[in-house]
């Protein structure tokens, strides 16, 4: 699952060994289009047969996972979104994985468009963040720049009830 590609080293799609894994845990994804499944149920597709994962493995397979399709899956930690896979997630999840979510989203055509706009406007103000990975637009890559540039508003700017607009509230 860790392999180079030219001179830097990605995650992605593993070795046949462990394609039956991959693939079961791709059907699991698929399976969360509707909705957040609990983590605890991909654990345990993993560990029964045929497969027959280790819990040892499972972290490792995960983390490919979550960072191959990091555009895609959305983590969520006691119903809270988790915008970045930082390590202090990852150990939280090993400890206590009854308390994370997951789901997968993809987008169609349609709303493809206002999300190219949304992700436009929110790389103007990261630069760095925002830029797009590929030519196509994952939502949670339109996304989490957005999440990420509201959880640093100052407290008063994120709990005030003096907007003109009653709109601009609930956008808030």
């Amino acid at each position: 699952v860790h392999k180079q590609d030219n001179e830097q080293f990605t995650f992605g799609e593993p070795d046949e060994e462990w394609q039956p894994a991959w693939r079961a845990m791709l059907q699991f994804l698929e399976s969360t289009h509707n909705g957040r499944k609990p983590l605890l149920e991909l654990f345990a597709l993993l560990q029964a047969p045929p497969i027959g994962l280790k819990k040892g493995v499972m972290p490792v397979m995960l983390c490919a996972l979550l960072l191959t399709y990091r555009n895609q899956v959305a983590l969520y930690e006691n119903g809270v979104f988790v915008p970045e896979l930082r390590i202090e997630v990852f150990e939280r999840l090993f400890r206590a994985t009854e308390t994370f979510e997951i789901q997968q989203y993809l987008m169609n055509e349609k709303t493809q468009d206002t999300f190219h706009a949304l992700h436009a406007t929110m790389a103007s103000l990261d630069p760095v963040h925002g830029k797009a990975e590929s030519g196509e637009l994952h939502l949670l890559q339109a996304i989490k720049p957005l999440i990420l540039f509201a959880s640093k508003l100052p407290t008063y700017a994120k709990k005030t009830k003096r907007l003109e607009q009653p709109e601009a509230q609930a956008v808030r």
